[in-house]
């Protein structure tokens, strides 16, 4: 027997626990007439145990009933009126219609899925507890946004123009480092090729650049020296002087640049414990610097989320003195953030594959934002809807957790506020394999998932709770 009030899904008594099974007849026609007379023969909590108990599941202490089933409250980890496409009015002292039924189900396991690692777990847990107790365990899941409010703005980062981000990366800090020597190599490996070319007139600094490229001594140089000088590629030049000139201007903007970003990482490293929001990106050329920058801006700045004082890393305004302690510094913050966002771009990369997946598999809320053009919906669809690994497991709780994914950067800001205030919207629904899923309303993402097989469901449990 199934109880629904529309067409969102199915649910069933089982779930109290019981994600697999069967019931007796008698069990199922006492269930469905109970509930189908409700709201003329109230369900009390005594009959409500009584039903469990003909499931053959354990009784529900007052609390449990008062909390899913008496009661709507107004603070919660997110916004429960989502979870039913009309929120019913709910009785405080009995059942007195399915709707009331179905809405304390749904909120239960919503609860479930959020916080864990499966529906029978949490009925056990769950349905031991006091109001007071559930209360507390919930309240335990919300952010405090008093607190972020509290806190004040963060201290001042280091400014850094627009123009000149791209100049904090390993592969400008590859062309323009005085680390070895007197000259940057790019300005070794230019002159070399000017020399090696010979030209009469003028050319294109990239004419030197290409030759340099296939000559450079080893793959990082190669690749570094055309990010080094994207910007001055089509300048004019016929001398050793010129080409002097030209990297020099760059060189004294590098030297710059890389000590606000050495001083922003300071900052950031000092504060990482109250750090809230990592931006997993991969930049390579100066547009991917501009447009990073841009975006955060455009996130971070918004009137909505003001009043949180966000602290958010920027990765344009940081910078390591290589790449085993970026990564490093990587993993810290990372690992101290409340919430990912990964920005899906025209290539991926291993590090930022490995920043998303590391904070989702610490249960980190992980924003997916591919860009608003026909590719960047493609590769929406793809994220959302195909990729397996778009859902990965807790490695401490064992829950399966989803990332959230948005074509919109709009949805991005709400997403952010939504969740820094807990108001965040999902719906329950059960697919036609058996499986329930929790889903994200904004955007349609499956950000939780209990799996019917049942194999897999032992073996989820099994090895998570070592």
């Amino acid at each position: 027997m199934t109880v629904s009030t529309n067409n969102e899904c199915e649910f069933s008594p089982r779930f109290f626990g019981l994600t697999t099974g069967s019931f007796n007849e008698p069990a199922n026609a006492m269930i469905a007439s109970a509930l189908a007379n409700c709201e003329h023969e109230f369900l009390s909590l005594a009959k409500l145990n009584q039903l469990l108990g003909m499931t053959r599941h354990s009784p529900i202490s007052e609390g449990f009933f008062r909390y899913y089933f008496l009661s709507a409250p107004a603070e919660h980890p997110y916004a429960i009126g989502r979870l039913m496409s009309v929120q019913p009015k709910v009785h405080v002292s009995h059942i007195v219609s399915r709707a009331q039924f179905e809405f304390g189900i749904r909120r239960f396991l919503a609860d479930a899925l959020l916080f864990f690692p499966d529906i029978e777990q949490a009925f056990q847990e769950l349905g031991e507890k006091t109001y007071e107790q559930i209360i507390s365990f919930l309240s335990s899941k919300r952010f405090d946004g008093q607190l972020m409010q509290q806190r004040g703005p963060a201290f001042e980062l280091q400014k850094i123009p627009i123009d000149d981000r791209y100049l904090i990366s390993e592969l400008a800090c590859k062309a323009y480092s005085l680390d070895e020597s007197p000259d940057p190599a790019v300005l070794t490996e230019l002159l070399k090729a000017y020399t090696q070319l010979h030209p009469g007139d003028k050319i294109p600094l990239k004419k030197l650049v290409d030759k340099a490229v296939d000559s450079a001594s080893d793959y990082q140089l190669a690749l570094s020296l055309p990010v080094g000088t994207e910007e001055v590629e089509q300048e004019m030049v016929g001398s050793e002087a010129e080409i002097r000139e030209v990297v020099g201007r760059i060189l004294e903007r590098f030297k710059t640049t890389r000590v606000a970003a050495s001083k922003n990482t300071q900052l950031y490293l000092s504060g990482a414990k109250d750090l809230d929001v990592y931006v997993a990106t991969s930049m390579r050329r100066r547009d991917d610097f501009r447009d990073m920058a841009q975006n955060c801006e455009t996130i971070f700045s918004d009137a909505r989320l003001r009043p949180f004082h966000l602290r958010y890393f920027d990765p344009t305004l940081s910078a390591a003195r290589g790449h085993e302690e970026k990564g490093l510094l990587e993993c810290i913050m990372v690992d101290s953030a409340k919430v990912v966002i990964y920005f899906a771009q025209e290539k991926e990369s291993w590090g930022k594959d490995t920043e998303a997946a590391r904070g989702l598999m610490q249960g980190k809320p992980l924003i997916i934002y591919t860009p608003s053009t026909p590719a960047g919906h493609q590769r929406l669809l793809f994220f959302r809807d195909i990729h397996p690994l778009s859902r990965l497991v807790d490695i401490k709780t064992g829950i399966v957790v989803g990332a959230i994914i948005t074509d919109d950067l709009m949805k991005v800001i709400e997403l952010l506020v939504r969740i820094f205030s807990n108001k965040m919207e999902y719906v329950v629904e059960h697919t036609p394999l058996g499986n329930l899923r929790l889903k994200e309303y904004l955007t349609g993402s499956v950000v939780r998932l209990a799996t019917s097989d049942e194999m897999l469901d032992w073996s989820l449990k099994q090895y998570y709770a070592r």
